[in-house]
């Protein structure tokens, strides 16, 4: 009886449908850190923005691309009509909600936003980073 209200779509389409997560969140962590950093003078912004881009880059390499790969193939397992919310396992709903909530508090934490641009930045890339897994993945 449940079965008939599973949203259920192609297994195709679960790749884009991450990837595009991914993406949305990795873009407003950089719109973020943008804004914050704009506002200092050339050469902190410079600065700041040089280390978050390294740490993006190193968290990425050593981390956040196997977290990607392991879900891409966890996608490969699925049926061929899987539930259209697949897309993240539900461990994974659980990070997205409890990186949320930090992510809300730090941003209105007393920390001095230049110093928050540079783990919103890196978290940012690592996602946009990510989200080319997935479209790798659906091609």
């Amino acid at each position: 009886m449940m079965e008939r209200y599973k949203p259920a779509v192609p297994k195709k389409m679960l790749y884009p449908l991450a990837g595009l997560l991914w993406m949305i969140a990795g873009i407003i962590l950089c719109q973020f850190a943008l804004r914050w950093l704009l506002v200092l003078d050339n050469v902190r912004e410079l600065s700041f923005g040089v280390i978050g881009l390294g740490l993006a880059v190193v968290f990425y390499r050593f981390g956040f691309k196997s977290i990607a790969q392991k879900n891409i193939a966890r996608l490969h397992a699925l049926p061929e009509q899987p539930c259209l919310f697949a897309f993240a396992s539900w461990q994974s709903y659980l990070i997205i909600a409890s990186m949320m909530t930090m992510g809300i508090m730090l941003r209105h934490s007393s920390i001095p936003k230049e110093y928050l641009a540079i783990p919103y930045e890196a978290m940012g890339g690592v996602l946009l980073a990510g989200s080319i897994s997935y479209y790798r993945a659906w091609r």
